[in-house]
């Protein structure tokens, strides 16, 4: 009998091993084996089960993290605060772990004691979110403990309105429903954990801890809690010290202090603006193809000078102020922040002097501004985000400031204005009527850039014409007080923005032209200039001297017209006498001799 060839359901007629659900021509599907996925789902959801209320404890903990970092989102539309959110969650593994590995009655007591120090420190930095439109930072905090009664109520007025207030309702009953969850879940939680859930959190923990001391304060401080808790706790200290290097600087005056131009009751008001991170070489005013200084240029001609060889005295701001402010030839035997300041000059002259920054204090012991600045009889920062290179504080808000002060009944003012200016990252210098320049730049082409570079330029161009905008507008309004005045405008440093090598930003150890290379240009009020004629005519032939801002302080002192027991007008760039020294770089090395070594 002939052979089919067709399997049947009870199998091969000639013998083949496979089953027809088997067999490769058959046209049905062998039905999968589930019973062991849905044991493993089971099993994976009882586990879940058993330990949710470790996502309760820790949403508790990280309440004050995850509040600033989704308000931080939504007053800045930007991803920083996603980033610092993300990193400061990996630290609030350290606030968890005890509800989670201690016994219930220790569990209970910590997250009772965690309360008071969650909802405070969220309420507050909610708060200055919704104010300032930044995070909290150590000088905000440091700020708080330092509040009056009458501040403390101002700060309250400018959060009263109804949406402030319903953010700070959110906030609070998010921060209440957190805390009943916790406690919630604390009651029914197994008596112990499994092995491996403990293992899991003391791994985490060690490597929070472990990357905590490899990467410093930067990462720590991108948790609120711990930001807040090391400003409080280290504030008494950090004081100490600011106060006792206070003391030290009040004693340290100038003798002999007197004004050489003639009728000392004039009214003056002299105008010192610090640019941040300004290359000259990207100014139309110095040749720059783009027209980055539309406004400064309509007032070339209209007593503004622009002075065409300066450099900066370092290659990063701190030690750049210190440098150009301090009279260091003169206390050369004496400790660098022990020096006496231009700013103290003027004040001993009789100016009532101001320092407005928006930039951040960095008031970490003795080596931010906050020193330098305490100099002045009127200090305000007026930034105060966590990292100012993520923050969005438009140099506006130091025009505000300057109206205030020049209403001032004051005769005589010195005025000390820190712009942000151009500091990383540039896109966050301008506001958006400002974003002009969007094409390709017309440069000579460079093996170095890209497509992605091109775009960090035109904001970094965008960031200088706003700046020329600033420093104008600071021109027409010191103008406007019809007093003998002057404006002066320099940067702290330059920036190389892929100029001459494929990076942005300066390097102390091997500087560029192009990070030291600075705009400097003085502007003299038509009464100035009435009033010292020949200093005048001095100030417009110096124009094309090359000048260190390391020699700053005295030129400084000589455009004030202010003359004390010890000056050394030589060094000034606006003397008849004056003789350039050698512009040293951080490095040791000349300007000049590093344009020789670059072959520039």
């Amino acid at each position: 009998m002939r052979q089919s060839g067709i399997a049947t359901r009870s199998g091969c007629r000639n013998g083949c091993p496979w089953s027809v659900d088997e067999a490769p021509w058959s046209t049905t599907t062998a039905r999968p084996r589930r019973a062991p996925t849905r044991q493993r789902n089971r099993q994976l959801l009882r586990v879940m089960k058993n330990h949710k209320h470790l996502a309760f404890f820790f949403l508790y903990a990280a309440m004050p993290t995850l509040c600033t970092g989704i308000l931080g989102v939504g007053v800045s539309f930007k991803w920083f605060p996603v980033a610092d959110m993300l990193r400061g969650l990996s630290l609030d593994i350290l606030l968890f772990a005890p509800m989670a590995l201690l016994p219930q009655w220790a569990a209970l007591a910590w997250i009772w004691l965690l309360f008071p120090v969650l909802l405070g420190i969220t309420l507050l930095s909610s708060a200055h979110l919704v104010v300032y439109g930044a995070g909290l930072s150590r000088f905000a905090i440091q700020s708080v403990l330092e509040t009056s009664r009458g501040e403390a109520l101002e700060f309250v007025s400018d959060f009263s309105g109804w949406g402030s207030l319903a953010v700070l309702a959110c906030v609070m009953l998010a921060v209440c429903w957190s805390l009943r969850q916790a406690l919630r879940h604390l009651r029914g939680r197994d008596a112990r954990l499994q092995w491996q859930a403990v293992a899991v959190l003391c791994v985490a923990c060690v490597a929070v801890v472990a990357v905590g001391v490899r990467k410093g304060d930067r990462f720590l401080a991108s948790s609120t809690t711990y930001m807040v808790l090391k400003s409080v706790g280290s504030y008494a200290e950090d004081m100490e010290k600011i106060d006792d290097m206070r003391r030290v600087r009040e004693k340290a005056g100038f003798a002999g202090v007197r004004l050489l131009d003639a009728d000392d009751a004039a009214p003056r008001t002299y105008v010192f603006v610090i640019g941040e991170s300004a290359n000259r070489n990207h100014h139309s005013l110095y040749g720059y193809r783009r027209p980055t200084n539309p406004e400064l240029s309509a007032l070339v001609g209209n007593g503004l000078q622009v002075f065409t060889d300066v450099v900066s005295a370092d290659t990063h701001t701190i030690p750049s102020l210190r440098k150009t402010l301090l009279f260091n030839e003169l206390d050369a035997d004496k400790d660098v922040l022990a020096r006496r300041s231009l700013i103290r000059l003027l004040r001993d002259a009789g100016f009532a002097t101001y320092w407005v920054s928006n930039q951040t204090a960095n008031s970490d012991g003795l080596t931010g501004t906050a020193v330098l600045a305490g100099d002045a009889s009127d200090t305000r920062f007026l930034n105060r985000a966590r990292h100012e290179g993520n923050s969005v504080s438009h140099d506006e808000v130091l025009l505000t400031e300057l109206s205030r002060i020049l209403a001032d009944p004051a005769p005589k003012k010195a005025v000390f204005l820190h712009l942000i200016g151009s500091h990383l990252s540039y896109s966050l210098r301008y506001p958006a009527q400002f974003d002009v320049f969007t094409d390709t730049p017309q440069l000579a082409p460079a093996p170095w850039r890209n497509g992605q570079d091109i775009g960090f330029i035109n904001a970094y161009d965008n960031s200088i014409r706003y700046t020329d905008h600033i420093v104008s507008s600071v021109m027409h309004a010191v103008d406007a007080t019809d007093t003998r005045a002057f404006v002066v405008y320099f940067s702290d440093h330059g920036q190389e923005v892929y100029d001459t090598r494929p990076i942005r930003g300066q390097d102390a150890r091997n500087p560029s032209r192009h990070m030291v290379e600075i705009p400097f240009m003085c502007w003299l009020s038509p009464e100035y200039r009435a009033a010292n004629p020949d200093f005048a005519a001095e100030v417009a032939g110096a124009r094309a001297r090359p000048f260190s801002l390391a020699w700053f302080a005295q030129s400084g002192a000589e455009l004030a017209r202010v003359a004390f027991e010890g000056a050394q007008p030589r060094e000034s760039l606006f003397d008849a006498g004056y003789t350039p020294g050698p512009r040293l770089l951080p490095n040791g090395e000349t300007y000049e001799a590093m344009l020789r070594r670059n072959g520039q």
